[in-house]
């Protein structure tokens, strides 16, 4: 939810009544065997890093644009979301996360 639905304004966010929304944080999980020379190593390991780090980046902004004009701080969602947080579409719509309830 947290990729899909800060595309869309706050007020264009709607769930039916059912529904749940889950945000969690992005996850990586990748192996990586050592075995050239530690220039070609360097570059694989500055280039894992350099993923890591626009992940983190895309996903703060993907954090920050759902809890625009909530009541949900970047702090509280970064420490709910790497736990994976469920939100009942009542609770999303009463935290300020969506628009309504169908």
């Amino acid at each position: 939810g947290a990729t899909i639905m800060p595309a869309f304004r706050r007020e264009d966010r709607w769930l039916d009544r059912p529904g749940v929304l889950m945000v969690h944080c992005r996850k990586l999980a990748k192996t990586i065997d050592f075995h050239s020379f530690l220039k070609h190593e360097r570059d694989v390991a500055e280039a894992l890093l350099a993923e890591i780090d626009v992940g983190i980046k895309v996903e703060t902004w993907g954090f920050e644009e759902l809890i625009a004009g909530s009541e949900v701080t970047l702090a509280e969602l970064e420490e709910k979301a790497r736990q994976n947080w469920y939100l009942t579409a009542r609770e999303a719509c009463g935290r300020g996360l969506v628009a309504g309830v169908v």
